[in-house]
């Protein structure tokens, strides 16, 4: 699991490199999470995925201190969240409540998301597209596998 993991990173932040190139000499991935100790552990096989890549720099923070100033300076945010009853921690939620609409910053920015539920089956699936529908909400880029993009309504980009 953590080779599938650390290979979709790498894919992302080459795709984030990409569209990075011309506007930022260094982009920077933000990694932001409600910390618990498992989401403590993935967020550290993230960022190890994200620093695998020369020239990306990560930043790793707790919700609880991420200002939107941390999202405006990112050319990349990555959002994690425990599964509580199908849903994102309350935690999460109110960070993304608090963004402002219509900011055109989140412009080009590539979004993605990481969940970790105690059993299979606990909405994992809902908890992710709920995140990523919030990113989409505010013009992130988000990247999927071209099957799937079309069913959910994603962007594709690749």
């Amino acid at each position: 699991m953590n080779r599938l993991l650390n290979t979709r990173i790498v894919y992302f932040i080459l795709f984030l490199s990409f569209l990075c190139q011309s506007a930022m000499a260094r982009p920077l991935v933000l990694i932001s999470y409600y910390s618990t100790s498992s989401m403590d552990v993935m967020a550290q096989a993230i960022a190890q995925g994200v620093q695998a890549v020369s020239g990306v720099d990560v930043k790793v923070l707790p919700i609880e201190k991420t200002t939107f100033s941390d999202v405006k300076n990112a050319a990349g945010v990555i959002l994690g969240s425990p599964v509580y009853n199908a849903n994102a921690a309350p935690q999460v939620q109110q960070f993304i409540n608090t963004w402002p609409l219509h900011d055109p910053s989140y412009k080009d920015k590539v979004g993605a998301v990481f969940v970790i539920a105690g059993e299979i089956s606990a909405g994992e699936e809902a908890t992710q597209m709920d995140l990523l529908r919030a990113m989409m909400i505010f013009n992130l880029l988000l990247w999927g596998r071209k099957p799937a993009s079309a069913f959910w309504g994603i962007r594709y980009c690749g």
